[in-house]
């Protein structure tokens, strides 16, 4: 399956997930931002983190 994308559309998707992971974090911890929001950000960028390693 790793023929569907090029390796030059692969690395954004990891990058990206895994920003928005610490991105989670970072607004919990400076903006105290609510668990749930957090989770959120964690469950998007692990979807977009896998899906990097499965396109």
């Amino acid at each position: 399956m790793k023929h569907v994308l090029k390796s030059r559309y692969r690395y954004p998707l990891f990058a990206l997930g895994l920003f928005l992971i610490e991105l989670g974090g970072l607004l919990l911890y400076f903006l105290k931002i609510p668990m749930y929001g957090v989770e959120i950000f964690a469950i998007i960028g692990f979807i977009i983190f896998l899906s990097s390693f499965l396109a």
